[in-house]
């Protein structure tokens, strides 16, 4: 596969790939071409990023195995913390409606 020589020019190439990414979102999507623009400069940002990662010894897919199972973590706890949340509400509803609160 394609190497940069250094780290530094590895991320370069993503900030650059990034960058056109964000000149392809600015404005409202309006056509098909314009998705297929899209998708292609985020291919891009995938590609070189996957690159950065191996340049630096780092198993792409392992990160994104990591950032996964963190984001699940994250979702448990808030959907553990909304349900705790409600239950506190609910018994808060009932004490109010017996005149306890």
């Amino acid at each position: 596969g394609f190497r940069w020589p250094t780290h530094v020019e590895a991320f370069e190439k993503c900030v650059e790939e990034f960058d056109e990414l964000s000149e392809e979102l600015r404005g409202e999507i309006t056509d098909g071409d314009h998705l297929d623009r899209i998708h292609h400069e985020i291919g891009d940002c995938l590609f070189t990023l996957i690159n950065l990662a191996i340049h630096l010894g780092i198993d792409p897919a392992e990160c994104l195995d990591s950032t996964s199972d963190r984001f699940l973590s994250r979702l448990k706890r808030i959907h553990i913390n909304d349900t705790k949340s409600m239950i506190d509400e609910w018994n808060e509803h009932r004490r109010a409606r017996r005149g306890h609160a």
